[in-house]
Order: structure tokens, then C-alpha cells, then sequence
């Protein structure tokens, strides 16, 4: 028989209407639409945007009236705009601080317990400040521009302000736990416990180098490079030529005229002989100073730091040969910087190597039997 054939659908229903193109709004950022439903913020984030600069240097202003480390915010407020006011006011109040620090500390640069190592922080301080301030002013730019535009969509933000600045407010930070451990602690208005200073001011440093936040890391390895310096050219100028060039006692290497028993190391500075002072560099006119020993020396490398320029003076204060220790600073200088002492390791390799050979210098220069 066959299948049947289909019959044909018909439909008594309207036709469909023609469609039409929708009438679209136009878009609008999160910021526009909070605002078109929410009460004015009093005073606005526009009036706010203009004493932000200020705020960035710890300067008072019309809405942020900065008193010393206190910062006083208007009522009226919500708490998210709150929060965001009090992360910029923090970079702020740091910058203060670490200014007055610059500020009142050069007049003391020539006292004993700055030291030159501590002069270097002050002068690095001052640079990273330098730096910050240009930051401000971009900042500043940018909001100029923006309030100079009557479109208030998009553009600059109290929100992007504090995403500009996170980098810094971390650089300030770390300067600022820095300084808190060079500076001494008043216990009275005539007493004054003296900070860090030299090698323990430069391990203090070098401790951030192990920090787990990478920019941390680079900011302390920037800081060494500059305030190590000086410590680097005492370093340098004990081991190549004998000779303790530290008016200021920050080296690890420490100069005495009487009986110093202060290193921990049996024999780098214990001697009971007599409390008469001392005058040869075999006897005791040098000791170790355990405690201004870098981390990033170590004990072992700091030793022999010690026996090598102590060597070299004996040679030639003692021996009176003064011309191999100057062909021995010709041959055995280098120049450099801290960093040759991490990257390219040449201290841990070179010093033993100087100890060996200066080390057998005394003894060919004894009479022949």
C-alpha cells in the first residue's frame, strides 16, 4: 500500500511581527552606576583627588589635617573610602619620617655614632626620597588632568592612586625598619643607647636580601650597593695593603693598644700576656670584633680577613718589608663593589688564596739556620 502522503500544515495563528532593532543604553562604568544610585559622598572623591598629593608628602591639607604620626578623616566618609584614605596616608606619615630622619642626622654626619656606613644610608635615603617625590609629582599630574576634564567617567581614582603607590609604600616601609635599628633609643633626655653601625648595620641590611617578596629583595640589594661603600673600601684596604683605615670603629677589624678581650674566636683577640700596651700586630695590637661581622662574610672568611691584614702589617712594621706589601696591593687589587662579594664570589675564593700566600711570606724571611 505505501506510506501515506504528508498533508500540508496550515496555521490560522498571525503572522509574527517584524523584529525591530532594541534601543540601547548607553555603557557606564561600576563607579557611574554606584553613583546614580547612591547618596553624594560629602566631601566628593573629586575634592578628596586634590589634597592627595599633599597626602603622599605628609603634608597638611584642607580635608587631611596631618598632626605629627595622626591623621584625622572626615565623619561623613564611607568605610571603603576610608581604608583607601589611610593605605595613601601611610606612604605619607613614612616620607615625613624618614625626611626628618635625612634632615636632623646630617648635622650629627661627623659623630661617632653615624660613622660612614651611616652616612651612606642617609645620602641612599635621600635618593630613594628623591624618587618618591617624582612619583608624587606624576601622580599630581594625573590628577590635574582628570579634574581638568568635565567627563567624571573613569580617569583617575582614589583606588588607582593607591595602585600606583603599593611599590613605594613598600620601599618607604623597609627604609623606615632600617632606620628604626640605626637610630639609638632615648632612654632619658641625657641618655642616648647608640644603634646599629658598620658591619652590624650592614647585615642588618643584607638580612632583607632573604625576604620573600622579590621587590623587597631588589630594594635591599639596591641599598647595599650604595652604604656598603665605604665598608668595602676598609675591607680592600686591609687585606691588600695592612693598613685599618676605620676612624669611626665599623670595621671587623678592630685596633688596640691595650689588652682587649673582647672576640669570641679563641685567639683573634684573647691575650693575657700583660695589660702593657701594646705596639707589634703579632702581640695583640689587632683584635676580631666578632659582632661587626657581616652575615654574607661568615666566620671562617672573616678569620682570615683578619690574619691577612694583620700578616701584611706584621711584614711590614715588624719584617720592615715595605715593598712587598706595595707589590702585593698592586698585584692582589680589584675593584668593585659588595656585589662581587654574592654574584661572583670572588672573596670567598680569593681571600684564602691571599692567606696562603702571605701567610709564607714570614717564614722565608727568617734567618737560615
Amino acid at each position: 500500500m505505501g506510506l501515506h502522503s504528508i498533508p500540508t500544515f496550515q496555521s490560522e495563528l498571525p503572522p509574527l511581527p517584524r523584529p525591530t532593532s532594541p534601543s540601547f543604553s548607553p555603557l557606564q562604568t561600576k563607579a557611574a552606576i554606584l553613583n546614580a544610585h547612591n547618596a553624594p559622598m560629602v566631601p566628593s572623591e573629586r575634592e578628596l583627588l586634590r589634597d592627595i598629593p599633599y597626602l603622599l608628602l605628609g603634608l597638611p591639607s584642607t580635608h587631611f589635617p596631618l598632626q605629627d604620626t595622626s591623621l584625622t578623616l572626615p565623619t561623613t566618609l564611607p568605610a571603603p573610602v576610608i581604608s583607601l584614605l589611610y593605605s595613601l596616608a601611610e606612604p605619607g606619615l613614612l616620607y615625613r619620617s624618614l625626611q626628618s630622619f635625612v634632615a636632623t642626622e646630617e648635622s650629627m654626619s661627623g659623630q661617632d655614632n653615624i660613622g660612614l656606613v651611616g652616612q651612606s644610608l642617609r645620602g641612599a635615603i635621600k635618593g630613594e626620597l628623591s624618587g618618591w617625590m617624582n612619583l608624587v609629582a606624576g601622580i599630581e599630574s594625573e590628577i590635574r588632568r582628570y579634574l581638568a576634564q568635565e567627563d567624571t567617567l573613569g580617569g583617575v581614582t582614589l583606588k588607582r592612586c593607591v595602585i600606583w603607590v603599593r611599590e613605594g609604600t613598600l620601599g618607604l616601609r623597609l627604609m623606615s625598619v632600617i632606620v628604626e635599628h640605626t637610630q639609638g633609643v632615648r632612654n632619658s633626655p641625657m641618655s642616648l643607647t647608640i644603634g646599629l653601625k658598620g658591619g652590624a648595620l650592614v647585615d642588618r641590611v643584607h638580612s632583607f636580601t632573604a625576604h620573600g617578596d622579590p621587590y623587597v629583595r631588589s630594594f635591599a640589594h639596591k641599598l647595599l650597593t650604595q652604604i656598603t661603600r665605604p665598608w668595602y673600601e676598609m675591607l680592600k684596604t686591609w687585606i691588600y695593603e695592612g693598613q685599618l683605615r676605620d676612624p669611626f670603629q665599623e670595621f671587623f677589624v678592630r685596633e688596640s693598644l691595650v689588652l682587649d678581650t673582647k672576640s669570641r674566636y679563641t685567639g683573634y683577640g684573647q691575650y693575657a700576656s700583660s695589660t702593657a700596651p701594646k705596639t707589634s700586630a703579632w702581640e695583640g695590637r689587632y683584635s676580631l670584633e666578632d659582632s661587626l661581622v657581616p652575615g654574607f662574610i661568615g666566620e671562617q672568611v672573616a678569620k682570615k680577613v683578619f690574619l691577612i691584614g694583620k700578616s701584611l702589617n706584621f711584614i711590614r712594621g715588624d719584617c720592615g718589608e715595605e715593598n712587598y706589601v706595595v707589590e702585593h696591593a698592586k698585584e692582589a687589587a680589584i675593584e668593585g663593589t659588595y656585589l662581587h662579594i654574592l654574584t661572583n664570589q670572588i672573596y670567598p675564593m680569593e681571600i684564602p688564596l691571599l692567606w696562603n700566600k702571605v701567610s709564607t711570606r714570614p717564614i722565608l724571611l727568617l734567618p737560615a739556620n
